[in-house]
């Protein structure tokens, strides 16, 4: 099975997944608040309709859309920045943040498509040079992404700008960056950040320091989002205590569909279900590297390695605090929380990775009908 095909199937595979377990989760919140159980399943199945059929549409035309991910990568990049501006302005507070636009008919969210963006701009700068970039210059090039982490701190949302910079740390170390530059250019982000970050946290932000540190000291106040996802992971066992049969979710797990959906997988479906969620995460991950490794430009090379990055740290991120190991941070699982935004721009990662192998197949096989021609 080529590349492409096969993260394709993943994809599917995972979404189709994280379908069922926020039907699950969900289900209970869904009938209390006389809303049909039904209508997530049915919504999300018709937007993988749709990006399904975005992709059999891409997919045959793979150098035309290849060019245009190199030659508008600076201006969908561009686009996000203006968003992650403009949401600071008129954006809506959820959750203690001002994260969100509303667009009527849906809420749109700048920080979910800032993270692919910089990802295609960073490919795009990077991919394009020709020699080893000193610190000054470095510095240069990076000043409008991580002016952007500013802008998601002062959202505030710590938890997407951590994500944000792992990647831009992680990609700069795979385009061959010295690892002096890249602390140097660490130490002078987070003198700029640290200040911000005091003036901007919450007390709602310091409460939950204080609570990762010891859940168990107010477990029925502050402690009671953790400690009730422990009782549901430690409920579940090897096999867990089966699909629909979570009692976590009835009403003492909050957010059941989203922030902590990995705790009813843990419950639900046990140590097996735990691993298998795990696993996708590392077969996609696995995929998408050995895309970018075999990519016919080091555009094709970081951006894969980059949307890799990006779902690998997001996923440690929600999986950690949801088991406790570092302070929850509302970020979401990818492609199984239950969120529209998240889901729909992760995906159209993975399309970028697809056109990439697609592209990178087509070139191969040209070179080899030259080669039995010659």
């Amino acid at each position: 099975m080529k590349r492409h095909s096969f993260l394709l199937l993943s994809w599917l595979t995972i979404s189709l997944f994280g379908i069922l377990m926020v039907y699950s989760a969900g289900y209970i919140k869904m009938i209390v608040s006389d809303r049909s159980p039904y209508m997530y399943i049915f919504e999300q199945i018709f937007i993988i309709i749709v990006i399904f059929l975005i992709i059999t549409i891409v997919m045959p035309r793979t150098k035309k859309f290849y060019y245009l991910m190199k030659s508008l990568s600076v201006y969908i990049f561009g686009l996000s920045f203006i968003f992650l501006v403009l949401v600071l302005l008129i954006g809506e507070e959820r959750e203690q943040a001002k994260m969100v636009i509303d667009f009527f008919f849906f809420d749109f969210q700048p920080m979910e498509f800032y993270k692919i963006a910089v990802i295609l701009y960073l490919s795009f700068i990077f991919g394009e040079l020709d020699y080893e970039p000193d610190i000054n210059d470095l510095f240069k090039k990076l000043l409008f992404p991580l002016s952007g982490i500013i802008l998601i701190i002062l959202q505030p949302d710590l938890g997407g700008a951590l994500i944000i910079l792992g990647v831009i740390l992680l990609m700069l170390f795979y385009n061959g960056q010295q690892v002096k530059h890249l602390l140097y250019l660490f130490l002078i982000f987070f003198t700029v950040t640290i200040p911000i970050l005091f003036l901007t946290m919450s007390e709602y932000q310091i409460q939950r320091i204080h609570t990762w540190l010891n859940p168990f000291i107010d477990a029925g106040g502050n402690g009671y989002q953790i400690v009730q996802s422990f009782i549901a992971i430690s409920n579940g066992g090897i096999t867990g205590s089966g699909f629909m049969n979570s009692a976590q979710k009835a009403g003492f797990l909050p957010v059941v569909d989203s922030d902590f959906i990995f705790a009813i997988i843990a419950e639900e479906l046990g140590i097996i279900g735990v691993l298998f969620t795990i696993s996708m995460y590392f077969i996609i991950a696995y995929i998408l590297f050995k895309i970018g490794i075999n990519a016919h430009e080091r555009f094709g090379m970081l951006y894969c390695f980059g949307i890799s990055s990006v779902i690998l740290l997001q996923a440690f991120i929600n999986i950690g605090g949801v088991t406790g190991v570092i302070p929850m941070t509302g970020v979401t699982l990818p492609f199984i929380s239950k969120g529209l935004n998240s889901f729909v721009f992760m995906s159209f990662g993975l399309i970028g990775a697809m056109i990439i192998s697609k592209e990178t197949y087509r070139l191969e096989r040209k070179k080899h009908k030259k080669q039995i021609k010659a």
